[in-house]
């Protein structure tokens, strides 16, 4: 379970659709995952350096390990929190910091998750917000 959270995870930051619409305020800037959450899913100490930054033009970039990608998003205001719909623009090509390389990665690719900002920090969602999350904290 934890692999397969974290390939979605690592999804996180792509589904083609186009938007005239920008990122929220409230997600804009670089969220950097919690050390606490890397220890309770069971990470390999190297996804500590898990990063992702959005900005208001609609991307993100995503940083886990030696591997560093783009993708552009459509973000939905749902419930407490957001939808995310993501597209890959472009990767490094390198592995992910479980090792996994960058096609791995992409060929398990999620399209869409739930986040929420609470308290400023950032927690991120599988799909829908009843689904576990790991936490993130603005830079």
């Amino acid at each position: 379970m934890r692999q397969f959270f974290l390939v979605l995870l690592f999804s996180f930051v792509c589904i083609a659709q186009a938007s005239t619409e920008t990122t929220p305020t409230a997600l804009i800037g670089t969220w950097i995952i919690d050390a606490k959450a890397v220890k309770e899913f069971g990470l390999p100490d190297e996804c500590s350096n898990i990063q992702i930054q959005f900005n208001e033009r609609g991307e993100a970039l995503l940083r886990t390990g030696e591997l560093v990608y783009k993708v552009s998003i459509t973000v939905k205001k749902e419930g407490s929190g957001f939808r995310i719909y993501k597209t890959p623009i472009e990767n490094n090509g390198k592995p992910n910091c479980q090792k996994r390389p960058a096609s791995f990665v992409f060929a398990n690719f999620q399209n869409e998750s739930y986040v929420e900002i609470q308290s400023g920090t950032l927690h991120h969602h599988l799909w829908e917000k009843k689904d576990p999350f790991l936490l993130f904290r603005k830079q």
